[in-house]
């Protein structure tokens, strides 16, 4: 049995860019903050884990209106599983008063500089 060699994707399309090379670093893309929602999801399916210590899984699935197997994705800290919406009505419907705060921690002095003048002066 013969075996036929594939195309290469640049012989399929000879202006395809080649995927192993480093992608351009842009201004924006050097001074990115780390993404804030994989910490959050964490606090929240933290609390939440935490009230519902000492209950069965099955129990606390149907207090939260899900099933055993995500309230056990949950337990297991499996929270790719969930959003950051999803835990968040689950504190709610464990009657938890959800707030986020923004605090701002650093002055940015290429944020001001970019900003419009308003007319003024």
């Amino acid at each position: 049995m013969a075996v036929l060699p594939y195309p290469t994707p640049q012989e399929i399309h000879p202006a395809a860019k080649r995927c192993d090379s480093a992608p351009e670093r842009t201004p924006s893309s050097v001074m990115q903050p780390p993404d804030p929602i994989p910490r959050l999801k964490d606090d929240v399916a933290r609390a939440v884990v935490d009230r519902l210590d000492g209950w069965a899984q099955i129990w606390a699935a149907d207090f939260l209106h899900t099933d055993q197997p995500r309230m056990s994705n949950l337990r297991n800290g499996r929270l790719g599983r969930f959003s950051l919406q999803q835990l968040i009505r689950f504190a709610s419907r464990m009657g938890a008063d959800v707030q986020i705060t923004i605090t701002w921690t650093t002055y940015r002095p290429w944020l001001a500089a970019g900003r419009p003048d308003r007319g003024r002066g």
